[in-house]
């Protein structure tokens, strides 16, 4: 209310109704001045808004703070071991805080919220923008297809792609050793993947996960139509060198190849807490089964004993170790049961878990928006892509207005930077406009 009124006070008379319309010059370069004294004064309030905000505050909400600030530094080699060590510094200075000791004993999570499910037919792409993407808020869409002509199911995957080649993981003997407490197996072909699994040849059981489909089972996606609230990525057509690791070398465009990815696995299959690469966002779209996901928003990522250095998380949000981890009891988790058709949005920097409750077949993909493009940019920077960074911030550029867009269902081979979708044309100028009028 304060800054309205300031505001309405440093408007020129006219706007108020008060003066004719012409003005002499120098009255209105006074009117001019008085703005921007306003504009100052309104950013002095916020700063002390903000800076009582903070004096009310508890010892956790700053952790939170800390710890997010921590999360997007440039870390590079020689600063992980400093990080590191004040990352320690911020844990132990939780464990002492006098308002959290009480929550800290009782080993248990500070409390467990069920995800929000909304019918495909009641979520918009604005909606979903506003609401959940950019408030980084998890949610659930049911009731999406993968495609309208056919199932994605084990028989199709036989049909398409029997004897591409898939790398299986299974579990790690030792809990937060690797990224997302897997390991691989040897390459087979998808047959022999899908025989092993029918059979039950092996234990553990193994599990296809985060299989791209565009680089081994590309005739799946003619039929694929990518659902509307995932069609405006930034990340599909980034440009990178092409060095760094295997599947990269040689490629200027390699995420176009990415995703959508599969993932296909047995009951009790799963993957351990993790967060995805350059804190982008992630959808798990579910076809066959039943899966449970668990996640931490960002803000909670300090209390998940993250190993920065190695990628890893010794946290566990299904079986948690209170004595060994005891800040993980002050998360607050999220808990959703997926089945088929519901599409899950796991927000960028949000550690996630995951355990396969029966056999499932599902579909992911990652991909940056006008949420995270910043933060995405910033990361891949940091870690030394600087190519990739550019790309990223060049595509943002090009669909400047996507959140005030409202693309639809799209067929996946359609999918361009600067086609957003049906009717969904790329941004034509006002100059443009007037030429074709004329």
């Amino acid at each position: 209310a304060t800054v309205s009124v300031l505001y309405w006070l440093s408007s020129s008379p006219q706007r108020r109704g008060s003066m004719p319309p012409r003005l002499p010059l120098k009255f209105a370069a006074r009117r001019k001045e008085q703005r921007k004294t306003c504009l100052l004064s309104c950013f002095v309030l916020i700063v002390v808004f903000v800076v009582i905000q903070f004096q009310n505050s508890d010892s956790w909400t700053m952790g939170q703070l800390l710890g997010t600030s921590i999360q997007y530094k440039a870390i590079d080699e020689q600063q992980h071991a400093f990080y590191s060590s004040f990352e320690s510094d911020i844990q132990n200075w939780l464990l002492q805080a006098p308002e959290l000791k009480e929550q800290i004993a009782k080993k248990e999570f500070r409390s467990i919220v069920q995800i929000e499910k909304i019918p495909n037919s009641e979520m918009t792409f604005s909606r979903f923008f506003r609401d959940y993407s950019n408030k980084s808020m998890p949610v659930v869409v049911s009731g999406v297809k993968f495609s309208s002509k056919i199932s994605l199911n084990r028989d199709t995957l036989r049909q398409h792609c029997s004897s591409s080649s898939v790398r299986p993981l299974v579990p790690t003997r030792q809990n937060g050793t690797k990224w997302a407490d897997l390991e691989p197996l040897p390459s087979m072909s998808v047959s022999s993947f899908l025989d092993i699994l029918e059979e039950n040849k092996t234990l553990p059981s193994p599990y296809m996960h985060d299989w791209s489909l565009p680089r081994h089972c590309r005739p799946i996606l003619k039929y694929y139509d990518v659902p509307k609230f995932i069609v405006q990525d930034y990340l599909r057509s980034i440009e990178i060198d092409s060095t760094g690791a295997e599947w990269i070398s040689g490629k200027t465009k390699p995420f176009e190849e990415s995703w959508p990815s599969l993932f296909v696995g047995e009951a009790a299959t799963g993957s351990g807490l993790h967060i995805d690469t350059s804190d982008t966002h992630f959808v798990m779209h579910m076809l066959e089964g039943k899966k449970r996901f668990r996640l931490i928003r960002p803000l909670d990522r300090l209390v998940a004993y993250e190993d920065r250095e190695k990628g890893t998380m010794r946290g566990n949000l299904f079986t948690p170790d209170f004595n060994k981890h005891p800040l993980m009891s002050l998360a607050t988790v999220y808990e959703v049961d997926l089945l088929a058709g519901d599409f899950l949005f796991v927000p960028g920097g949000s550690a996630h878990q995951v355990v396969n409750l029966s056999p499932i077949i599902g579909i992911s993909t990652n991909f940056v928006d006008d949420s995270n493009v910043n933060r995405a940019a910033t990361l891949l920077r940091a870690s030394g892509n600087s190519k990739a960074s550019a790309s990223l911030l060049n595509n943002k550029k090009e669909l400047k207005t996507v959140t005030r867009m409202h693309p639809s269902d799209t067929p996946w081979e359609s999918l361009k930077i600067g086609m957003s979708g049906k009717g969904m044309p790329k941004q034509v100028s006002k100059k443009s406009k007037k030429l074709k009028k004329g």
